[in-house]
């Protein structure tokens, strides 16, 4: 994640530097992410380029704690943007029946939900500290500042790459199903483990044997699934 990478390097390198190769992150995502899943570059970008302007006039680089507030805020409106923004979105795709990128955004959006709360708490903890806090706390170039903020975007991270580590462990353990036309022709595909909820919503291919021996029809029951 740019922004990420942003927190590391403002307290390594110039925030001028640090914007850069944020921006430079945030196009390269936006680039090669597939379509469905780059809004969370697209954010990003957005966010850098905002920041890129603003430090040609604003920032001040012997205050980089300072700089990267500004950024995290930014990117925080951002945020909360796409998720008002969601409906629309979903519209959009309702109206292309695309089923496939409607569950990326969903994706997606468990993310920017995430990302969004989590950066909240932190600017809500910064500003308690400086309004709360005792002598010297009130100072902004401290830099625990930035450190609480990487710990929250890596729990964020780490937090979804649990749960998508575990949601392919349990789709590859997962018994699919072709979903078909009336002519036959195969569209794609379902879990067996959600047909059962969805009543007559796919067209499943069915095969039936019978065994037939001495007169008698052998059939086999039908799971109860």
């Amino acid at each position: 994640m740019p922004m990420l990478f942003f927190s590391f390097l403002a307290g390594i390198v110039t925030i001028y530097a640090a914007v850069g190769v944020a921006l430079l992150l945030s196009f390269a995502g936006f680039l090669w992410v597939e379509k469905p899943l780059r809004l969370i570059y697209q954010l990003s970008l957005v966010t850098f380029l905002i920041a890129f302007i603003l430090s040609l006039f604003h920032f001040t680089p012997e205050m980089p704690v300072n700089s990267f507030l500004i950024v995290e805020i930014i990117f925080l409106l951002s945020l909360i943007m796409a998720r008002f923004s969601r409906s629309r979105m979903v519209s959009r795709l309702v109206k292309r029946e695309n089923v496939i990128a409607r569950n990326y955004l969903k994706e997606t959006m468990r993310v920017v939900f995430q990302t969004q709360y989590g950066l909240l708490i932190h600017l809500l903890l910064v500003m308690g500290v400086l309004l709360l806090g005792g002598p010297g706390s009130g100072e902004l170039h401290q830099p625990w500042i930035l450190i609480t903020a990487q710990a929250v975007l890596l729990v964020v991270i780490l937090l979804e790459s649990g749960r998508l580590h575990l949601l392919t462990r349990k789709l590859y353990k997962e018994e699919w199903l072709p979903v078909v036309t009336e002519s036959g022709e195969v569209t794609g595909k379902v879990a067996k483990s959600i047909t059962k909820d969805l009543k007559n919503r796919f067209m499943h291919p069915v095969v039936r044997v019978a065994l037939i021996y001495r007169g008698k029809i052998y059939l086999r029951e039908r799971e109860a699934s």
